[in-house]
């Protein structure tokens, strides 16, 4: 899954944020007294950053997440909408450095038909329900595929190879991103199913 470092906005700023998230969102009523609000740049999108905004203090968890350039604040809501915004916009950067940073990022923020589905590296980023025995987190391991960068065409979309999580299930795949962000999954291979994983999250 996408993993990053984040930083923590306080203060004026804060408030400034929590205005504009507030200001496109019939369901958002945030306060910088209760919210926490963590960032991080988006390598592949320069000027962007994403924002994770979560209020302990209401019952249940109240979270959501954007991304945000000065005043400009999208909301990730599931769709293809602000990968599009990006690439339409021509905000949207994808080189060999920032591809592997974009795939974890659109996979963990566009939700599939049936549910979330994401890449792992490791089974520590399975959303376990029942904790697999240490043979069987080693054998799981060994099977499955880190993102990898493999080749580059002519028309500069990126050739990558990954194991997907889907429906309680592990897959190999192959995938291809285009300039315009867009992603596609091919020569899927199912490595194990039935997992004991919460199959919507």
């Amino acid at each position: 899954m996408f993993k990053d470092t984040y930083f923590e906005v306080e203060g004026e700023s804060a408030d400034a944020l929590l205005n504009q998230v507030n200001a496109i969102s019939d369901l958002s009523d945030f306060s910088s007294k209760t919210a926490r609000l963590l960032t991080h740049p988006l390598s592949f999108a320069p000027g962007f950053h994403f924002l994770k905004i979560i209020d302990h203090h209401q019952n249940p968890l109240k979270t959501l997440q954007v991304i945000y350039k000065s005043e400009k604040t999208i909301i990730l809501d599931g769709t293809s909408f602000p990968f599009d915004f990006l690439a339409e916009n021509e905000h949207l950067v994808l080189t060999p450095e920032t591809i592997k940073s974009y795939v974890r990022f659109y996979f963990e923020y566009v939700r599939a038909t049936e549910g979330p589905l994401f890449v792992v590296d490791s089974p520590d980023n399975i959303p376990w329900i029942e904790e697999p025995t240490p043979a069987a987190r080693r054998a799981i391991f060994k099977m499955m595929q880190p993102l990898e960068l493999i080749d580059t065409d002519e028309e500069g979309s990126f050739h990558l190879k990954s194991s997907i999580f889907y429906k309680n299930s592990l897959f190999e795949s192959n995938l291809i991103v285009n300039q315009s962000g867009n992603v596609s999954l091919s020569n899927q291979e199912l490595l194990v199913d039935n997992l004991p994983t919460v199959a919507s999250i």
